[in-house]
């Protein structure tokens, strides 16, 4: 039996603190020691960058702007299911709405050091690279 093709979106949200750009990460649902980026699944008629804003809102209370598409998408197995996580550059705008799941914000180093996967981490420091080649 094959796995089921799922598609989600999720964000790689940042914002300018006072020491530069901090990266919004979330706790995990299926195992709360792991901490990930805000992603869900695309619902009928979305647009894969508008379900990335609209989870990261439902998630972790923040709304925001796309500033672009992360490369590559990032995919695991997750029970019988074959994920495919498009990840988008969110510009964090207003963080005041209740999250569904605790939250961080974290400088680069502390969010690498926290993140639990290596291909989240390696999406975080591609990140982080574009936000300094920003004007």
């Amino acid at each position: 039996m094959s796995a089921r093709e799922v598609e989600q979106a999720g964000g790689v949200v940042y914002r300018l603190g006072p020491g530069g750009p901090e990266f919004l990460l979330v706790r995990a649902k299926k195992d709360p020691s792991h901490w990930i980026f805000p992603k869900g699944h695309i619902e009928k008629g979305e647009t894969a960058a508008v379900a990335a804003v609209r989870e990261v809102e439902e998630e972790a209370g923040v709304s925001g702007r796309v500033v672009k598409e992360l490369k590559p998408s990032l995919r695991f197995t997750s029970g019988d299911e074959s994920v495919n996580v498009r990840y988008y550059l969110i510009e964090a705008a207003d963080a005041s709405k209740p999250a569904e799941r605790e939250t961080r914000w974290l400088v680069p180093a502390d969010a690498a050091r926290t993140i639990t996967h290596d291909d989240a981490r390696r999406l975080l420091i591609g990140a982080a690279r574009e936000i300094e080649r920003r004007p």
